[in-house]
């Protein structure tokens, strides 16, 4: 046999015996309708003369039939799993011809997505063909016994959970109504999420009474786990550090009513994998702790709430030098000899960045022509006494932290042994630079007092002799009243009376004038 023909050799044909040459054939479908099969006998006795008998055969094709099959390489996978479907279609009728223009689509179910946008057919990527969750693909020509895979990468969101779906939908176009749908199942489910914390701090070395930032960063390292819902996060501040305000962000947005004294708890609602979610607040070192202070945060993954996460970080507390301020200042400008007016003295720290100086020592010496209205003095309001020694005196101010100010304060006379401008000045120290004392001065101008002319003194007056008292003449006995006979008042008689007892009194009066006026000259 040689290609499409062949040759046999009959060895002996006698009369009456004949001989049959028998071979199978299979019609491919190339030529259809009649096909005439011609066979040449050649007698050797009569080479020239060969005999061609033929015969046709009618060659009609079968119509195709589609199987198709929906894979997964993994039956049961995690939340942000990859994996990959398959879908394998084959055309089982032996006696068709090739299928042409086979259509293969597959929708992706909730909770898978693709992880790129390339359809593979038979290991050649094709792109393009994605939209969405969908795809199309056509397969050119499928013959008997030949096998189309359709693969693509996919993933598990994690947005259901449990046993999920995939159908595919193959159309026969030589049977479109009737199309093939694979279908496969897969079983998601979610790893336990593993959380991580991390504190940061804005700064690592800060001065007393500055200002920075801590930052609580949360993450969900677990690729295969569902999104964790209501991450405690809490946090205590350690001693000397407090809160600006009370307002607590997370992720930029500002929490308020949380803060609960040096205390505070936020609820993340929800982290997802590869999403952090920071939690950041403002606070200030106040000083009460210096060098090294650590703060620590705690972390509660729901899914695991009996193992906290506490994450910490130091920092590095340094104060400044404190630089005190002082000023002395006087009630009144202008006062007048023996007038009494107060002095003050007000000293202030006026570094931000310092811790309180203590026990900063202010002395005065009073100069001359002023003297104590008494042995009290006052530091903010409050009385000291035994502290002042002739002069002078000194008081220690025990604590002068920022922003607030020490007043000494003392009442004073102006005694008159100098007049004019007098200045006094104070001494302050400050402990932590004690050889640069601070020397704060004020004037106060003391008016003399103007002399008093003395008042011309007054004559006495001669004193008045008193007058001899006048007897009465003709002095007339009274007479009994007649009851028969009316009464009239002797008014004449009782005039007179009167007059001299009012002269008597007179004089009286201006010898006791006399006597006085004597007397204060």
């Amino acid at each position: 046999m040689s290609g499409h023909g062949f040759e046999v050799i009959i060895p002996s044909l006698a009369y009456d015996k004949d001989v049959e040459v028998t071979f199978e054939v299979i019609a491919t479908g190339s030529k259809l309708e009649t096909v005439v099969n011609k066979a040449t006998v050649t007698n050797p006795e009569d080479p020239t003369n060969p005999i061609e008998p033929e015969v046709p055969v009618i060659v009609t094709p079968d119509k195709g039939k589609i199987v198709a099959e929906k894979i997964v390489n993994k039956d049961t996978i995690s939340v942000n799993e990859t994996f990959i479907y398959s879908i394998k279609v084959k055309n089982i009728v032996k006696t068709s011809l090739p299928m042409k223009n086979i259509v293969v689509k597959d929708s992706l179910p909730e909770g898978i997505s693709f992880t790129d946008k390339i359809i593979y057919v038979n290991g050649v990527a094709k792109t393009g063909l994605i939209n969405g969750v969908d795809f199309e693909v056509v397969i050119p020509s499928l013959a008997y016994g030949e096998e189309i895979v359709v693969s693509f990468e996919t993933k598990a969101s994690g947005s259901k959970i449990g046993e999920t779906i995939n159908k595919a939908k193959v159309v026969n176009p030589e049977d479109p109504t009737n199309p093939i749908e694979p279908e496969v199942p897969v079983v998601v489910t979610p790893d336990k999420a593993v959380i991580t914390a991390e504190k940061l701090v804005s700064k690592d070395t800060v001065n007393v009474n500055e200002k920075f930032n801590y930052t609580i960063k949360v993450s969900n390292i677990t690729a295969t786990s569902l999104p964790v819902e209501n991450v405690s996060v809490k946090d205590t501040l350690p001693e000397g550090i407090e809160f600006t305000d009370s307002i607590i962000y997370v992720d930029g947005v500002a929490q308020n009513g949380i803060v609960n004294g040096r205390s505070f708890e936020v609820i993340i609602p929800l982290l997802a994998y590869d999403k952090d979610a920071e939690v950041t607040f403002e606070v200030i070192a106040t000083g009460s702790k210096l060098e090294t202070v650590v703060n620590k945060a705690t972390v509660i993954n729901p899914e695991d709430p009996t193992n906290p996460i506490e994450p910490e970080v130091p920092v590095v507390v340094t104060p400044d030098k404190a630089v005190i301020t002082a000023e002395k200042l006087v009630s009144k400008d202008t006062v007048n000899v023996n007038e009494k007016f107060n002095y003050t003295i007000k000293v202030s720290n006026i570094t931000a960045t310092s811790l309180p100086v203590e026990n900063v020592s202010v002395k005065d010496t009073l100069p001359e022509g002023i003297e104590f209205t008494d042995s009290i003095i006052y530091v903010d309001g409050v009385a000291q006494n035994g502290i002042v020694n002739g002069r002078s005196f000194e008081v220690i101010i025990p604590s002068l932290a920022y922003g607030t100010d020490g007043e000494v304060t003392f009442e004073v006379i102006a005694s008159g042994s100098r007049v004019g401008e007098i200045i006094n000045i104070a001494k302050i120290t400050n402990p932590e630079n004690p050889t640069d004392p601070i020397e704060p001065e004020v004037p106060v101008t003391v008016v003399p007092v103007e002399p008093v002319e003395p008042v011309e003194p007054v004559e006495p007056v001669e004193p008045v002799e008193p007058v001899e008292p006048v007897e009465p003449v003709n002095p007339t006995d009274p007479v009994e009243p007649n009851p028969t006979e009316p009464v009239l008042p002797s008014t004449g008689v009782n005039n007179y009376s009167n007059v001299n007892y009012l002269l008597l009194m007179l004089g009286s009066i201006f010898v006791f004038i006399s006597g006085k006026k004597r007397k204060s000259i």
